[in-house]
């Protein structure tokens, strides 16, 4: 897909990229790992990083991990030297590892962000920008 844009400072780690001759669908990929039949979720709301609270269980299907999911533990989590990252936990899982970058993080047919990276404190973790950031670019979340 040809890249038009992208930011990776501050609060930011986001890359557009156009998708011409695709059909662009309000979904993300649901499935679980070894799950040979795709899953699709439908897309129809997105949560402001305001409005995300501690303790919610949120997922992510990633290229590496496939499906993982946990609890919000921290929103405050610093990155970048900016204190406005999302960081994910649970219990003897490990959520994030190398290729699973950009993905999407949601909560039902909720967005609320995309997948940046583990912490180097506690690798098994992940962190996320929320999804109202990509409003740097003038877009928003495609909804089913």
């Amino acid at each position: 897909m040809p890249y038009f844009a992208g930011a990776n400072s501050g609060s930011y780690d986001v890359q557009w990229n156009t998708t011409p001759g695709y059909y662009d669908a309000p979904w993300a990929r649901d499935d679980y790992y070894g799950d040979t039949t795709p899953y699709y979720r439908v897309i129809t709301a997105t949560r402001h990083r305001s409005d995300q609270a501690l303790g919610a269980w949120v997922c992510k299907y990633g290229e590496a991990t496939y499906q993982t999911c946990g609890f919000i533990v921290d929103k405050d989590y610093a990155y970048h030297d900016t204190a406005t990252w999302i960081r994910v936990h649970r219990d003897n899982a490990d959520l994030s590892s190398d290729g699973d970058s950009g993905a999407p993080w949601y909560s039902g047919g909720t967005a609320y962000g995309i997948h940046t990276g583990a912490p180097p404190q506690n690798t098994n973790d992940s962190f996320y920008m929320a999804i109202n950031y990509i409003t740097i670019f003038g877009i928003t979340v495609l909804k089913g």
